[in-house]
């Protein structure tokens, strides 16, 4: 059974809802500075709020933009039978063989709570150089993925960032 991915709404919500639940979150904690402040000012309050928000939700707007920008109408196919991986990007089709592969460079970010923590790639490289890049918008449980297309190889090399972005393509 072939397995086909491509960005869809829906793999852009799982990565962005930890975003939604700090916006809805930021109206909640500005009231209660105000009731814990009583009398404080209440400019200084909002100043606090907004800088959290911006400070957490910045970062994971520029990585959300990043990925998307790279796999931006991007198809990816799994045919675990044939054990062949199809990446169609900019319109040109490549296909290798699982025993192409030749390691895979996992970028993420390992424990702690930051809004950016579901994000995460991965570089794949064959044996002819070929190198493409995979992030969770294209494929959202990336770690399944893995399974398929290692074919009990330990072919995966974790890498961790602080910030997983990709600064540019197969890097």
């Amino acid at each position: 059974m072939i397995t086909k991915y491509e960005i869809t709404a829906k793999s852009q919500r799982v990565n962005y809802s930890p975003v939604l639940f700090c916006l809805a979150s930021m109206p909640l904690m500005y009231l209660y500075l105000l009731y814990r402040m009583k009398g404080g000012s209440q400019r200084i309050d909002l100043i606090i709020c907004v800088s959290v928000f911006l400070l957490l939700f910045f970062p994971v707007l520029l990585i959300h933009n990043d990925y998307y920008t790279l796999n931006k109408g991007d198809e990816l196919e799994v045919d675990p039978d044939n054990k062949q991986i199809r990446y169609k990007h900019d319109q040109v089709l490549i296909e290798y063989k699982f025993e192409d592969i030749k390691n895979i460079k996992y970028y993420l970010r390992e424990g702690g709570r930051l809004l950016w923590t579901r994000y995460k790639y991965c570089v794949i490289e064959f044996t002819d150089g070929v190198k493409i890049t995979i992030t969770t918008l294209l494929v959202p449980d990336i770690e399944s993925f893995f399974k398929e297309i290692c074919d009990g190889k330990d072919l995966v090399i974790q890498i961790p960032k602080f910030f997983p972005t990709v600064y540019k393509k197969g890097a």
